[in-house]
């Protein structure tokens, strides 16, 4: 592969969507069959909030202790829905409370987040939304408790072949969380989506990845944001400080996740 090429093996999907299940899973066993470097980048977060004193789902179980206990008990509360489907767990009388799913905010709804999504906020100006808000244009909820059923889907059928980060060493194939906005951020400074291939294109080339040939047609939001998040992923993985957060080694992003490229 070219050196300035895009990888393609980072998969993101968009967080504030339903996954479309069989393709990220091909995506993701794809990039895991070739070994490859950079990590496989999926957009969705990857845990839940963790309360020093509740632990996970604000205390409303303590069965899970780690992130790989909080896969396992989301895939079974769900167990039964079709295609990594979550309704089962967010309607569980223990959690549903939890959620945000429809009209006006509820008056005892917590916006409870993860470090790495404040540390995001703070360091880049962008707004990485929480788990727990199933409504609206921006809500990541769904879409990341679908995703969680997939990685604990692949760490089920393929755990000798592949690593989750930040959770494990990146010395297999490794998957990792990511975040599309914060690409386009350090890229342009702005929150807007990339709309035009001129745009596009220099955005790549802050990664020192290759421009997109003009051909014609119009890229959609959801495939620029793809574009841009592989070659930020690779750009970024060469710099040993996104790998070197000091947060990473703590205990409460073991046991909640970190956003890939967040490093200040």
């Amino acid at each position: 592969m070219h050196s300035r090429q895009i990888c393609a093996t980072a998969g993101p999907t968009a967080r504030g969507r339903a996954l479309d299940t069989d393709r990220d899973c091909h995506l993701a066993m794809r990039g895991i069959e070739r070994h490859s470097t950079p990590p496989v980048g999926m957009d969705f977060a990857f845990g839940f909030p963790f309360g020093e004193n509740g632990g996970y789902l604000q205390g409303r179980t303590q069965e899970p202790k780690t992130i790989f206990d909080l896969w396992e008990l989301i895939d079974e509360c769900s167990g039964d829905d079709a295609d990594f489907g979550c309704r089962r767990f967010t309607s569980d009388p223990r959690y549903a409370s939890l959620f945000w799913k429809s009209g006006r905010l509820p008056e005892q709804w917590i916006e409870h987040k993860r470090r790495t999504e404040l540390a995001c906020a703070t360091t880049t100006g962008t707004r990485p939304e929480t788990v727990y808000k199933l409504i609206g244009s921006k809500q990541v909820g769904k879409a990341s408790i679908t995703g969680i059923r997939v990685l604990q889907h692949v760490r089920r059928v393929r755990n000798s072949d592949v690593s989750f980060w930040p959770f494990q060493r990146p010395d297999r194939s490794t998957i990792a969380e990511i975040y599309p906005t914060l690409f386009r951020m350090c890229a342009t400074n702005k929150l807007a989506k990339l709309r035009s291939l001129e745009d596009l294109n220099e955005s790549l080339g802050v990664f020192d990845s290759d421009r997109m040939p003009r051909s014609g047609r119009r890229f959609s939001d959801h495939e620029t944001d793809a574009l841009i998040s592989a070659a930020g992923l690779r750009c970024l993985a060469r710099k040993p400080a996104t790998w070197a957060h000091p947060d990473l080694t703590s205990l409460q992003v073991q046991r909640e996740g970190w956003i890939f490229g967040v490093t200040a």
